[in-house]
């Protein structure tokens, strides 16, 4: 909202003085002119420094009884003067506030009573908190009676009534109607030797007084509202403040307001919570990742958060910009589109991430085509991305517009590149510039010597994006408001108590020995499949010793691939490991043969034939020229071809005679399992079953059949098959009837579908990742649940189908668990679970076979990450809470004490901490202040908490708002503030500004010099200069370098998303493109016309200053020790 008042400046600091009178942009003022008697007339004329103010300010102090007629507006001035000024004792001050309806007609003044509009005028417009002790002094003017005020309706005169002079005219108590502003007044005396001046004198105070008269009180309702705009109070008060502004604040209300209106369901308190972290970190970065556990309703959060956005933009002037697309994994675009519908926001419909998968497809063209025009993107699963060179990842990258909500409920990954994949997601621009430098030396370097160092402080950058809750700290907040959280059935809810049981998987003594000639023979496979084409890495090798090192360790892991691939589906199911050797059909014979409808796969014993039995030619592998044969000796059997003849052959034999003993193989492991599965139907009513591969669910779904169990129903549900996924959706559905029945799932519905009916799962095979575990127990733990109770059973393999995965499992829940907080349990841990390390996961062994692949990292280095949100919690929640609880829950209510707090204390070391509210179209924002410190501003949540914990003591001392050295240190800190507005902005942001400042400085000189291009282009050139001192003292508004910024990004945009779709050579590896590139080619960024910038320099506006706009403060200032006191002073 414009302001289009002045508003009273700090204490002896002036603006510059207006031209009066202009014509075209020229003064019409003569230097010099010939006035009347200043004592008699007085005028503001700036120019002369003819000011209104001394006299007033003379009468006033000569008089012992001293009557005004002014304006409400006045009442900031009018504050700090009496805040200045010491009434001689026995004076006393009468003001009567009426109306000044300055920038509206007459006919629109106000329909509500003056003393509500002065009430509402100044709760919208605030003090400036270098006010406070003028504030407290007032108000102790207004208590003792020797300033009384009242208020009457519609009246707009001037008048000034003195012990011996009279002032009647156009001048408000207002430093511009007293200082600055051209005003006209007539000065009368009452003992003047003119009678018809005695009589003008007393016809002045029979006006003044009979506006007295016919006045109402308005003396309470001033003290009243002093105390609601600011207040000194203790640090805890204020810091509570702070928090609730960050929590709770009235820029939430109306979000909600908005949800009310669609006849949507209320948000629970903890969505209100990350709605409102949500968008504190979209508008610093643009872009968030939301990793709340699985099932603690993240899809209306992001939902409602979508309409936060939109109607922000909408507020801004860029409605017609709110495109929104949605990708989603294929199986939940349904669950989007009645989320969508809840929150009465159809104008955006999911894209099914199948869509982005093959580019061959027409459906894909259109997919992308759909990015590049979204202002806002949602992606769910976004881990699903983690490839960037995958086609969906690729896909992706034709998103430009603002802002980015990124979805998953694990964000701990294992290996860097994990890592950096995440950060380009969230934009690589939002990194300050030392943390940049750090990402460009990742991106170029090999990955296997990445400096740990340099990890961990990218990981502290991806918690600036990062809103993340555990399961515990939810169930805690539900706790404290449970009739707030409640299920579409309208009951109760919370997140179950899970609760963790092995059970066994038999198998006899005779199948164990078999079991082991199978890892033996495994360990001799060579991996001939994964070797048909071996090719360099990405990142250049650039020695002998290197590409020896590179193409040995491929060789090995392929060995190592084959063997996982072998005992993976062995524990899996025998048919699982028939599958692979001989394929789908022949698998599906065994044990009498049952029925399987997926597609064929495996078969690794026909397609070594078919190697053998291809084209002469194609025989051997292709293997790139820079791997010299004469290197690997040991290797000659891939490029001889009668020995590769030879090594497939032993291939195949092998397989064989891993298949032979397979199919000796009894089903007693199968049997065990079906039987717990039905088995399980006494006590849940519906029972859930993951499993890796598909034709393990079949033939455990043959066994089920038959056992004679006719009131069971048991069906497996895949990717693939629509039908039963409907059927899965609807039968285990929030509030289904359903009964005795048994979903076999396959990994493809394991994210993303709410299946909170059961309660019960069955772990079929042991998850090799914590992502894979967590998402198939999220199906049934989840916060609306009807349950309290959920049981999850895990699977006791026999120690020789065990594998080193299942180790690392329990280490990463448990460092999980010790630095951020786990999201699921192990049961009470078997007796081994540890096999050779010689053993990696098939996951890990795919990846080291791509040339991107590199050495892994522990999942130690990433378990770290959680959201600088939960500091702000901790400081009111929890054991190491800084504000008692009792205090915080007063102070969360905003309706109730004031808006602004200020804590004043007594510190070693200079620092000020600043809470600034959230707006219509922006977010709250902290700000600390450090002289030492760089920077010496910061708006980061982790650094501030830090410092407020290390700095904030019980019985820290505050000191007096009036001593001198406390003001001047305030008004100081205030100029300072001001100052600081751009450098505040995010980096993303700063960098925009910087590079707009560039170009159009680089276009400035191509222009023709005197066209309407090159005026318009040096005007532009001047938005981004820096505030100087002297315009941040003498300004009560400071330009709105954020709104600057959003429209430079939307200018730049364009320009660098074509530098992101150039064209690459084959295997080029990607460039790092950022806001920076712009500035390496500037001819790449297109000649800015006329309407462009005449449109950016017409949007530029101006913006209240941080002072004013504070809510609560604490400042910590040298002081003596005479200068400490109360904070009820």
């Amino acid at each position: 909202m414009p302001f289009h008042h002045r508003r009273p400046k700090l204490p002896k600091l002036q603006p510059p003085a207006p031209a009066l009178f202009t014509d075209s942009g020229e003064s019409a003022m003569p230097t010099r002119m010939t006035w009347p008697d200043h004592s008699k007339f007085p005028v503001n004329y700036p120019p002369e420094r003819r000011q209104v103010f001394p006299l007033l300010e003379a009468d006033l102090r000569a008089s012992p009884d001293f009557l005004a007629v002014t304006g409400f507006t006045s009442l900031s001035f009018i504050i700090e003067l009496f805040g200045l000024i010491d009434l001689p004792e026995g004076h006393r001050v009468r003001l009567t506030l009426g109306f000044a309806p300055e920038g509206r007609a007459r006919k629109n003044w106000p329909k509500v009573a003056v003393a509500q509009e002065i009430r509402n005028y100044w709760l919208e417009r605030r003090f400036s908190i270098i006010q406070l002790g003028a504030v407290l002094r007032t108000a102790q003017l207004l208590r003792e009676g020797r300033l009384q005020v009242r208020a009457a309706d519609h009246l707009h005169a001037k008048i000034y009534i003195g012990a011996e002079h009279a002032t009647v005219g156009s001048s408000n108590l207002s430093d511009n109607g007293t200082r600055y502003q051209p005003e006209a007044n007539l000065r009368v005396a009452r003992t003047s030797a003119h009678l018809h001046e005695r009589e003008q004198y007393d016809d002045c105070k029979l006006a003044a007084t009979n506006f007295w008269d016919s006045s109402t009180t308005y003396t309470p309702a001033l003290l009243e509202l002093l105390e609601k705009l600011i207040q000194p109070t203790s640090w805890q008060e204020a810091l509570a403040r702070a928090v609730a502004e960050l929590r709770r604040g009235k820029w939430l209300a109306k979000i909600e307001q908005l949800l009310w209106e669609a006849k949507a369901i209320p948000l629970w308190p903890s969505q209100r919570d990350g709605l409102a972290q949500a968008l504190l970190i979209l508008h610093a970065q643009g872009n968030v990742l939301i990793a709340d556990p699985t099932g603690s309703g993240k899809t209306r959060l992001i939902s409602t958060l979508r309409l936060a956005l939109m109607q922000q933009l909408i507020e801004r002037g860029h409605g017609s910009r709110a495109n929104v697309v949605v990708v989603s994994p294929p199986a939940v675009c349904e669950d989007w589109l009645t989320e969508l519908r809840d929150v009465g926001m159809l104008s955006a419909y999911p894209v099914s991430m199948g869509k982005l998968s093959n580019p061959k497809q027409p459906s894909y063209l259109k997919a992308r085509a759909d990015l590049a025009l979204a202002d806002i993107l949602i992606v769910d699963e976004a881990h699903r991305f983690i490839r960037a060179t995958s086609n969906r990842s690729e896909a992706l990258g034709a998103h430009a517009g603002q802002y980015a909500i990124l979805a998953t409920a694990t964000p701990i990954n294992q290996r860097p590149q994990d890592l950096l994949r995440l950060l380009e997601l969230l934009d690589v621009d939002n990194l300050p510039d030392d943390q940049l430098a750090a990402y460009k030396r990742l991106w170029q370097s090999r990955f296997g010597t990445i400096n740990r160092n340099m990890l961990g402080q990218l990981r502290d950058y991806v918690r600036q994006f990062l809103v993340r809750r555990t399961k515990r700290q939810l169930n805690e907040n539900i706790a404290l408001e449970p009739d707030a959280y409640r299920n579409r059935l309208g009951e109760r809810c919370r997140f179950p108590l899970a609760v963790g049981e092995w059970y066994q998987v038999e198998s006899s003594a005779e199948d164990l020995a078999r079991i082991a000639q199978i890892n033996q023979l495994a360990t001799q496979l060579r991996g001939l499949l994964h070797l048909r084409r071996v090719r360099p890495p990405v990142y250049s090798l650039n020695t002998e010793a290197e590409i020896r090192e590179y193409f040995t360790q491929q060789v090995r892991l392929a060995s190592h691939l084959n063997e996982y691939l072998v005992r993976h589906r062995l524990r899996s199911s025998t048919p699982a490991l028939l599958e692979l050797i001989y394929g789908t059909a022949e698998a599906a014979e065994y044990n009498g043969g049952f029925q399987t409808t997926k597609k064929p796969t495996g078969n690794m014993i026909g397609r070594l034939r078919g190697v053998l039995q291809g084209e002469p030619g194609r025989l051997l592998p292709r293997i790139n020229a820079v791997f010299n044969p004469k290197w690997f000796p040991e290797q000659q059997w891939l490029w001889d071809r009668d020995a590769y003849v030879q090594a497939c052959e032993d291939e195949m034999a092998t397989y064989e005679a891993i298949g032979t003993l397979a199919r000796q193989l009894q089903p007693s492991r199968e049997h065990s399992k079906a039987r717990l599965l039905y088995g399980l139907l006494a006590t849940h009513p519906l029972v859930l079953a993951f499993d890796q591969r598909l034709i393990t669910l079949d033939y455990l779904r043959h066994l089920i059949d038959q056992a004679d169990r006719p009131s069971v129903t048991a069906y497996v549900v895949s990717g693939h098959d629509k039908k039963a996924q409907a059927q899965l959706r609807s039968d285990f559905a929030l509030g289904s009837a359903k009964k005795q029945t048994v979903a076999l799932c396959s990994d493809a519905v394991a994210e993303s579908i709410n299946l909170q009916q059961a309660s019960a799962i069955v772990l079929l095979d042991m998850p090799g990742v914590l992502r894979l575990a967590e998402q198939r127990q999220g199906r049934v733990e989840r916060l609306d649940s009807p349950h309290t109770t959920i049981n999850i059973f895990w699977p006791r393999d026999p120690e020789l189908l065990q594998l080193n995965a299942d180790q690392r499992l329990r280490e990463v829940i448990g460092v999980a668990h010790a630095l951020i907080g786990g999201n699921l349990d192990l049961p009470t841990e078997p007796e081994a679970l540890v096999h050779s390390d010689e053993i990696l996961g098939e996951e890990e062994l795919f990846d080291a076979l791509r040339p991107e692949a590199v050495a892994q990292r522990e999942a130690s280095q990433w378990a770290g990450l959680t959201d600088s949100f939960q500091l702000v919690r901790e400081l009111v929640e929890g054991p190491t809470a800084l504000v008692p609880p009792e205090v915080y829950a007063q102070v969360a209510d905003l309706t109730a004490g004031a808006l602004c707090r200020i804590n004043l204390l007594a510190s070693p070391t200079p620092w000020s901490f600043f809470a600034l509210p959230g707006e219509a179209s922006r977010p709250p924002r902290w700000v600390l202040w450090r002289p030492n410190a760089e920077p010496n501003f910061t708006t980061d949540l982790r650094t501030i908490c830090t410092h407020l914990r290390e700095t904030l003591r019980p019985d820290s001392v505050a000191v007096s708002v009036f001593d001198p050295a406390v003001q001047a240190h305030l008004q100081a800190q205030v100029i300072l503030f001001r100052q600081a507005e751009r450098a505040l902005l995010p980096p993303r942001k700063a960098r925009a500004l910087k590079v707009m400042e560039f170009l159009i400085k680089h276009q400035v000189k191509s222009a023709r010099a005197g066209s309407e291009r090159a005026n318009l282009l040096k005007q532009a050139e001047g938005l981004f200069g820096d505030i100087s001192p002297t315009t941040s003292a003498a300004s009560e508004t400071v330009p709105d370098y954020d709104d600057l910024a959003h429209r430079c990004l939307n200018l730049l945009r364009p320009a660098l998303q074509s530098l992101r779709e150039r064209p690459r050579r084959p295997r080029q590896k990607r460039p790092l493109i950022t806001l920076n590139s712009l500035r390496q080619e500037p001819e790449t960024f297109p000649e800015l016309s006329e309407t462009t910038l005449t449109n950016l320099l017409a949007g530029v506006r101006e913006i209240p200053a941080a002072d004013y706009r504070v809510v609560a403060c604490i400042v910590g200032i040298i002081v003596e020790a005479t200068a400490t006191d109360s904070v009820d002073e």
